[in-house]
């Protein structure tokens, strides 16, 4: 990943609900209500944030059957899980350090 293409990624990342959607994608692909239910957000907030996140290509989407209806699923890429292994990291190493901190 270059310079450009990671000041993007900080960038998305820091959006309303981006890293949530992240996290709720952990454990495979939701539909677009499943993760507007997950995150607890409209879904002005919930389109925004996955639209960013499909662009910068952390998240995919994907038409798919589901009890007989078609509807448009979303799933981690391999880019999208690295980065998610990095917040991840992120997370506890600071938690660490505000812990050794108080």
């Amino acid at each position: 990943m270059d310079k450009v293409e990671l000041l993007n990624v900080i960038r998305v990342l820091g959006k309303s609900k981006v890293i949530e959607i992240l996290r709720s994608l952990k454990d495979g692909e939701k539909s677009f209500t499943d993760l507007q239910f997950d995150i607890r957000a409209q879904i002005s907030t919930t389109q925004r944030a996955v639209d960013a996140l499909t662009e910068i290509g952390l998240i995919e989407r994907e038409e798919a059957k589901r009890g007989g209806k078609r509807v448009v699923i979303y799933r981690l890429t391999p880019l999208g899980q690295e980065v998610l292994r990095w917040l991840d990291d992120f997370d506890r190493r600071t938690k660490k350090l505000l812990t050794v901190n108080k």
